[in-house]
Parts: structure tokens; C-alpha cells; sequence
């Protein structure tokens, strides 16, 4: 075991179950490469305020950058001071020690934490925007594809597959915005904050700000090294997202059982079973639904931690960190896989053809139909045709053919007078495609509504890939910064 740096003088010997209660160097592994570079910043900016001399910020700048590949000790409590003892180790106590001034593995692991979760935000969105892209390809593809709606998973009325692809589109427009919104609340800087008092040294935190791609340093240092709502805004995020991918998953999942016939997924995402041979079950799609309920898990694993602790730093804020890093890569490979699948889907179109047949998928139109033609007030109208399927359902016949014999009678029973249909308005009712397309109100199913929406979500899906393309320019403007500095230290 090497000497531990932190300890030092101050404690003995730390028991060996202890450190490995609380030791965070495996997970840490995700955020190493931002530990090293923000100690790279870090030691610029002390530099450059002459904290540090020339030969000091040259020397810890040469043994951080190869600290990548440095043989991490379990025995030490994180990657912080695995990356501190690896450069004192590898320059000498008296070019090395300075590392750490200034700052503190509290600033720190929440700078990290902030660096590493905006990337996975970026991705996540390039992501999204991938899927929505995906989705719009089977929605042009389908404008006049019609299927039953359902509520209560109940045939209600026909719709067109684009309006219902659509509805998945513009929830997915929803989380990206919230995404956008959330790295930009994330990517504020907390370096400087110190343990949570800042420093009694000249520190520069606008120009470290900077060389690592942030918008601006944290306001408040208490806050800086406390506060992880940043992090539990993105689980909350990712768990809207990944509740409506298992949505999506849920509806794949039905549409592929022979029960309703309407998809097929492909052998890619699909299996059989160990001892039923014609089986081929959706086990991409269950997947993604199964991961929708861990990342709300995460969520609530972290909200639980944070719930009651005291302001500024406690090590119960290390356990959340793990969970973030679940969350984003479960997301990210649900979002991924998800939009392969949808790529691929082979959509049964004389199945849904077949569903849709049911004449009682329009009792509505019908109702509307007497309260606009003969002026009969809805609720009333609503009645008569709820008469009107009772019938049919008990006699076994078509609503339709129920509707020529029966409306009359009925009609005189409900409203004291006889309403009788002609032949051609009876047509028109029970016409599918021109029932959709009736549908033409602003975010309707029909399909010159649906062509509307297309455009309006591409323009959506324009404005976001903006943003992230400025977002990304931005950090690697602020590394390219970081990067020159570097290389005039060094020479």
C-alpha cells in the first residue's frame, strides 16, 4: 500500500473494509479525463495569476498528461487523490504539491460531474433529434395508412399511423427542450467554491470558467460543491424520456402479437424461445420498457440521498453519482436501439385496414352529423346513437344496417320526432378515409394536418441541432483555449 497522501500525519491507517466502503475510484473512472483536465486549467490559471512559477505549472503539466494510463490505487479513496499522489509521485513533492492548491475535491468532483453530463446531454439530444428524424421517415411514409384509436385500449375512432407516429414526435421535441434547458442550468461552473469558502488566494474563477467550456462560474461556493439539482433535473429528464420510449416500446410490443397484427419487428430485435420454436418475441422493446422503470429508480435513489442533507459537502453525495452515469448510458442505448428498431419495421397495413372496418369506430360522427344537420343538441344526439349501438350490439348486426332500421323509431321514442337518413348521408358517415381527413383542426389526424405537423417538427428538430452544434463549437473553442495555454507553459 502506498502512503496516503491525504491522510498524512492527520489519522492513522485507514481500516481495509472501510476503504472499501468508501472508496470511488471504479466509478470515478467515468469522470477521469475531466479530473485531468480540470487540473490542467486549474494549474494554468494559478500560473497565470503568479501563484505558481514556470517550472512548477511546466512539470505538473507533462505528468498530467500521462495520468490517463496512470495504474489507479484502490487502496486511496478516489481519483482525485489518485491523480494528486500520480503526480508528486512522478515529478517529486517539490514541483508536485501545489496541485492541490486553491481547491478542493469538493469543487472538484462537481465540475467533473457538470463536464461529463453536459456530453452525455449533447448526446442524448443528437440522439432524440435521430429518433424524431426516424419516426418522421415512417411518418411520410403512412399518411394514408389508417388503424383504429384507442383509449383505455379500446377501439374509439380511426385515425391515420402518421398522426399517431406524430404524437411520439412531438413529445420527443418536448424532451429535448428540456434537455437544452437543463445543460444550461448544468453548465455553470462551481470551481473556485474550495471545500465551500472559496480561497484566501487571488484565484481567477472567470478565467478557469472559461477554459473549460462553462457559461459562467456558480454564484454562490456553498451552493457550488452542495447543490445537485443540476444532476437530478437530468435523471428526471431522462426518466420523461425513457417513459415515453417504453411507452412506444409497450405499443410495439401489442401491435406485434397476433392479436392485433399491426407490426412486425425485425429478426434484428427480436428472439425465440428455449423450447417454443415458433416463437419470435419483442425482447428489444421489452428491453427499453424494463429500463424506463431503472432510470426512475435512479431518479428516485438520488432525490432520496439529497432529501435531508445539511448544506455544503457530504459523502452521501458520492452514492448519486453512479446512478447518473447509469441513467445517461441506459437512455442513450434505449434511445439508439429504439430508433434502428423503428428503421426497420415492417408495418402490416391490410391488418390495420381489417380493425378499422368496425362501422362503430364512427358513432361519433354520426352523433356530430345529427347535431350539425338536424340541429339536435349533442348530449341528445349522443343518446340516440348510444340507443342506436345497443341495438345493434344485441341483434348481432352491423351498426350500419342496425342504423337504416332502427334510427326512426328510436329517434320518435328519444325525441318526441322521426329522424330519417338518406342513403347518401349514411355513405358519407361511414366513409373511413373521409371521417379522418374530416378531421383537419390544427393537430388532427387527417393527413394534410399531419403534413403540416411534419414541417413544423422538422423546423422544431432544425433549431435544436442548432443549438447543440453551438454548444459543442463552444466547449471545443474553450479546450482549444486550454490547449494553447498548455502548450506555452510547457514550450
Amino acid at each position: 500500500m502506498k502512503t496516503d497522501i491525504l491522510r498524512g500525519e492527520r489519522l492513522k491507517e485507514a481500516e481495509k473494509r472501510a476503504l472499501e466502503l468508501t472508496s470511488s475510484i471504479e466509478s470515478d473512472l467515468e469522470i477521469l479525463e475531466e479530473v485531468i483536465t480540470i487540473n490542467k486549467a486549474h494549474i494554468i490559471m494559478l500560473w497565470k495569476n503568479n501563484l505558481i512559477s514556470k517550472e512548477e505549472v511546466k512539470a505538473i503539466l507533462i505528468a498530467l498528461r500521462k495520468a490517463k494510463d496512470m495504474n489507479l490505487d484502490k487502496s486511496l479513496e478516489d481519483i482525485h487523490i489518485c491523480l494528486e499522489n500520480f503526480v508528486i509521485e512522478s515529478i517529486g513533492k517539490d514541483l508536485g504539491s501545489n496541485i492541490n492548491l486553491a481547491k478542493s475535491r469538493n469543487d472538484q468532483v462537481a465540475t467533473a460531474l457538470r463536464m461529463r453530463l453536459r456530453l452525455y446531454l449533447l448526446d442524448i439530444l443528437s440522439s432524440t433529434i435521430n429518433l424524431c428524424s426516424a419516426l418522421l421517415v415512417r411518418v411520410k411514409e403512412n399518411l394514408d395508412t389508417l388503424l383504429p384509436g384507442y383509449t383505455h385500449l379500446q377501439r374509439a375512432q380511426p385515425i391515420s399511423l402518421s398522426s399517431h407516429l406524430l404524437s411520439y414526435v412531438f413529445s420527443l421535441i418536448r424532451d429535448a427542450k428540456r434537455l437544452i434547458s437543463c445543460y444550461e442550468r448544468a453548465n455553470e461552473c462551481p470551481m473556485g467554491s474550495g471545500a465551500l469558502a472559496t480561497t484566501t488566494l487571488p484565484i481567477d474563477r472567470k478565467f478557469l470558467s472559461s477554459l473549460l467550456g462553462f457559461d459562467k462560474p456558480l454564484e454562490n461556493s456553498i451552493d457550488g460543491v452542495s447543490s445537485r439539482d443540476f444532476l437530478i433535473e437530468a435523471l428526471s429528464d431522462l426518466s420523461l424520456i425513457m417513459t415515453h420510449l417504453s411507452s412506444l416500446s409497450e405499443e410495439l410490443i401489442l401491435w406485434s402479437s397476433k392479436e392485433f397484427n399491426f407490426v412486425e419487428i425485425d429478426d434484428k430485435y427480436s428472439s425465440t424461445s428455449s423450447i417454443m420454436p415458433q416463437k419470435k418475441n419483442p425482447i428489444v422493446a421489452e428491453f427499453i420498457r424494463a429500463k424506463a422503470g431503472s432510470c426512475i429508480a435512479h431518479l428516485i435513489a438520488a432525490l432520496t440521498i439529497v432529501k435531508a442533507l445539511p448544506r455544503s459537502y457530504n459523502l452521501d453525495l458520492q452514492e448519486i453519482n453512479q446512478h447518473l452515469w447509469s441513467a445517461c448510458k441506459d437512455t442513450l442505448n434505449s434511445i439508439e436501439m429504439m430508433e434502428a428498431m423503428i428503421l426497420s419495421l415492417k408495418f402490416n397495413k391490410d391488418s390495420m385496414l381489417e380493425a378499422i372496418k368496425d362501422p362503430m369506430l364512427l358513432a361519433t360522427d354520426l352523433a356530430d352529423h345529427l347535431t350539425l344537420t338536424y340541429k339536435i343538441p349533442f348530449r341528445r344526439a349522443h343518446n340516440l346513437v348510444g340507443a342506436l349501438v345497443r341495438v345493434s350490439l344485441e341483434s348481432k348486426e352491423d351498426l350500419r344496417d342496425s342504423l337504416k332500421k332502427n334510427i326512426a323509431p328510436i329517434s320518435q321514442r328519444l325525441l318526441g320526432k322521426e329522424i330519417k337518413l338518406r342513403e347518401e348521408e349514411i355513405d358519407k358517415i361511414f366513409n373511413f378515409k373521409e371521417a379522418v381527413n374530416r378531421r383537419n383542426t390544427l393537430g388532427g389526424v387527417s393527413s394534410k394536418a399531419c403534413i403540416e405537423a411534419i414541417s413544423k417538427a422538422k423546423r422544431s428538430l432544425e433549431k435544436l441541432n442548432l443549438l447543440i452544434l453551438k454548444k459543442r463549437e463552444s466547449i471545443e473553442k474553450s479546450f482549444k483555449l486550454l490547449k494553447d495555454y498548455e502548450v506555452e507553459a510547457i514550450g
